[in-house]
């Protein structure tokens, strides 16, 4: 089943995050998530915000930014959270992806969870694709994936029957480099249903 998110006038990322957390409160999210974006500093500060969230310990707001986890994260030190990163055509190979998938039934150290961040997975082989979908399609329900992507083009239909995917538009969106307030309540009321789920 192929879920895609519906067309939004205007298409900014405020009325992205709301269209999501909606999908959310009604218990429609899937295990991994694809941010379909040409803007990199959009793609990354989404992934960011989602591993946060998603490892955050505060029992109030998610991510509160302040925990242990929260800054682990946020210095690229937490190790429940992983990344690999695509640098061009072809460039996140096999066996990288392999010792993902190897990875992700191991328990995770500190969390609750384990997140598995793939920047640029169109990048991807399809070899390497292939490799991702057989944890992607039995996942452990500790793991949760943050895929990007400038096109779902790059990516087999069997990957993307797998995601949940959001075409981010950031004509209209905040990419200045900081972060609205409203923005920030709208995905964090996502990933605290991803949390809860």
């Amino acid at each position: 089943m192929k879920n895609e998110l519906k067309a939004i006038q205007g298409n900014n990322t405020t009325e992205i995050f709301k269209y999501i957390s909606d999908m959310l409160k009604n218990g429609r999210f899937q295990h991994a998530m694809l941010f379909e974006t040409a803007d990199d500093y959009l793609a990354d500060l989404i992934c960011k915000y989602a591993a946060k969230a998603a490892l955050c310990t505060s029992d109030e707001k998610r991510p509160c930014g302040e925990c242990i986890s929260c800054r682990k994260v946020e210095s690229g030190i937490h190790p429940d959270v992983f990344t690999a990163e695509g640098t061009g055509a072809r460039t996140l190979h096999v066996e990288e992806i392999r010792n993902i998938r190897q990875d992700a039934y191991i328990a995770p150290n500190e969390g609750e969870r384990k997140v598995y961040i793939i920047k640029n997975a169109g990048d991807m082989s399809q070899q390497s694709q292939n490799a991702l979908l057989k944890v992607l399609e039995e996942p452990p329900e500790y793991v949760v994936f943050i895929l990007t992507c400038k096109s779902r083009s790059e990516l087999l239909d069997t990957v993307l029957s797998r995601v949940q995917i959001f075409n981010v538009n950031s004509d209209g969106g905040n990419t200045s480099g900081n972060e609205s307030e409203a923005d920030a309540e709208i995905f964090n009321g996502i990933i605290n249903s991803m949390i809860d789920r």
